[in-house]
């Protein structure tokens, strides 16, 4: 069995995630709790109490996860909380983006992450689970990896 990497994202409500861990979650479940290498979350407190909602049941797989600050959202420094066309507004006001319209993969955002900073993150991230994974290629009973973060 090859081993699999299961993104989970709390984006609604609390009720949706205890419903995420009761359908996808237990033994013989599309995540066995058992065949779990690792989890690696978010620090922020929701993604700690995803975590909880979804896997709560299982305190075993605790001893498993690392907190990491490469699971994060995207860092928009000084357009964070705006709108595509609040950001826009904003640079034709300074002066920026005349010759085409910005988008946060050509333009980036000012005070936060580039796209290379993301790139660069995201390489990271598949390299640390390909290492832990690379044991359990020809292995029945693991290797899968858990990321949860909001």
């Amino acid at each position: 069995m090859t081993p699999s990497v299961f993104l989970v994202r709390h984006d609604t409500g609390k009720k949706e995630a205890l419903t995420l861990g009761d359908r996808f979650m237990g033994p013989n479940k599309l995540i066995d709790p058992s065949y779990l290498a690792h989890i690696f979350m978010s620090p922020r407190i929701r993604a700690r109490d995803t975590f909880e909602l979804v896997a709560g049941n299982y305190p075993e797989i605790r001893q498993r996860a690392t907190f990491t600050e490469e699971f994060i959202g995207w860092d928009h420094g000084d357009y964070e909380g705006m709108t595509t066309q609040q950001i826009r507004d904003l640079r034709a006001e300074k002066g920026l983006d005349t010759s085409s319209e910005w988008s946060i993969w050509a333009g980036g955002c000012e005070g936060g992450e580039s796209v290379e900073d993301i790139t660069r993150r995201a390489n990271d991230v598949i390299s640390t689970i390909r290492d832990i994974q690379k044991d359990y290629i020809d292995d029945e009973n693991g290797g899968n990896v858990m990321v949860v973060r909001f």
